[in-house]
């Protein structure tokens, strides 16, 4: 039975308003599996986006589609439930299962959503091609599930810096899941700004393998700059990296990467933030890196914050290109390779500052021995630097520094520590009484606290 039936005649003949709830089995969808369903469904949504948009419906079934369905603007598509409405390419069928009108050049689409419904791309069938190919803004997937694609999940794209119409554009993601699908999960240039919770990329790059993939879980393009992701996992052993981070600004909270070959996540745009979450080897042998900051051949990032806790990879912070100023706090926890390394050739910045704490049995790498360190007597007394806290860097001669300071042994009589503490020794000499008093004495007048 149709879930909701279209309008009667004398119900138009009386004035009623259209429908606004477009049920494809009463555009004569089947949902058996072997039917062709793609010309009621997209009459369904053809009749909906006539009257200016509306929702329509599948009841419980699979719903074969020989051809690409075309989403339009203000339109809906709902199911029943995650794999108990499923939408599924045809074998051998080299199309997408959902796309916007002309992509990827023309003219963006808006407002549409999916929810509650699985999109089957049937690759063990032979079936090619992408999951979802839009461009468009300020649309949302809730509860949805796409699996099994040649291509990729979910490739989205909007290049517009603000909507025309004076909306907003953010995309919205909610408890997505993309699975199985061999070319990536989701490539996302655009919207920018967009947010998303709860999503799962796993197993996503080609079949069967676990070494020589070039795959990513998630890749964030130019066009994608502000991504949010909260609460978001991306695992499997057969892709090369988990996150790509190539937009600015990019978020990632509380979230998981493991498995991947080459790096759990690639630090490419300017001013990323990643807060809490692990991010893990999880294989037999030790081969990735956890955070790898920049690429050959890409502009240098800078200004990258990392706090996060990091499980058995070949090293927890990998330097390939750096601009600097960035913040690292990491626990790392690893039986062999380097905390921290550097791409043959690269001096890392020293403006960066890192509070890295080891253990596990790795070696510290690029930081050497890892101990606290003081700085020149010229540096302490610059009137324009503020050096405060627990400073943790590498020994004399090691590739690091703290603002442009090279690594000393650390000055007996006086620490710096998280609270900016200065303290003496019972067996202080006179030398190291005299070297703490002339610390606080230039620290009080830089801040204008003792004149003359």
């Amino acid at each position: 039975m149709p879930l909701v039936p279209l309008v009667l005649p004398h119900e138009a003949a009386a004035g009623a308003p259209p429908p606004t709830i477009y049920d494809v089995t009463t555009y004569g969808a089947q949902g058996d599996g072997t039917n062709d369903d793609r010309g009621p469904i997209q009459a369904a949504i053809d009749a909906a986006n006539a009257r200016g948009g509306g929702t329509v419906v599948f009841p419980a079934g699979t719903f074969r589609i020989g051809g690409a369905l075309t989403i339009r603007s203000q339109i809906v598509l709902r199911g029943a439930g995650v794999r108990t409405t499923v939408i599924r390419k045809s074998a051998g069928g080299n199309y997408p299962l959902l796309q916007s009108p002309g992509f990827p050049n023309g003219a963006p689409i808006h407002s549409f959503s999916l929810q509650n419904l699985s999109l089957d791309g049937n690759r063990d069938a032979g079936a090619q091609g992408h999951g979802i190919q839009v461009t468009a803004y300020a649309y949302s997937l809730f509860n949805v599930t796409i699996y099994g694609c040649a291509g990729r999940g979910i490739w989205s794209e909007y290049f517009e810096p603000l909507p025309a119409d004076g909306h907003s554009m953010e995309a919205m993601l909610v408890s997505v899941t993309v699975l199985r699908c061999t070319q990536g999960g989701i490539y996302w240039n655009g919207p920018h700004d967009s947010q998303w919770t709860n999503i799962v990329v796993a197993l996503c790059g080609p079949q069967g393998i676990e070494h020589g993939s070039t795959t990513k879980g998630v890749e964030v393009g130019n066009f994608g700059p502000g991504l949010r992701a909260t609460n978001c996992h991306v695992w499997g052993l057969n892709q090369a990296y988990g996150w790509w981070l190539g937009g600015e600004a990019p978020g990632l909270v509380n979230c998981t990467a493991e498995g991947a070959e080459i790096a759990q996540v690639v630090v490419i745009g300017n001013d990323t933030q990643i807060v809490g979450g692990k991010y893990f080897g999880a294989r037999a042998a030790l081969e990735a890196v956890a955070f790898q900051i920049g690429e050959l051949g890409q502009p240098a990032p800078a200004g990258t914050f990392i706090n996060s806790k990091v499980v058995n990879c070949l090293g927890a912070l990998n330097f390939v290109a750096d601009a600097g100023i960035g913040r690292y706090t990491i626990s790392v926890w690893q039986t062999d390779g380097d905390a921290v390394r550097d791409r043959d050739g690269l001096t890392m910045r020293p403006s960066n500052r890192l509070d890295i704490q080891v253990s596990g049995g790795a070696k510290p790498g690029a930081l050497a021995g890892l101990k606290p360190v003081t700085f020149q007597e010229s540096m302490l007394s610059r009137r324009d630097l503020d050096v405060r806290g627990d400073v943790r860097a590498g020994a004399t001669g090691a590739r690091v520094g703290f603002l442009g300071a090279s690594p000393q042994s650390q000055t007996p009589g006086w620490s710096a520590s998280g609270n900016d503490r200065r303290a003496l020794p019972a067996d202080a000499d006179l030398a190291s009484v005299r070297e703490v008093l002339g610390t606080l004495v230039r620290e009080l007048k830089r801040f204008g606290l003792l004149g003359g």
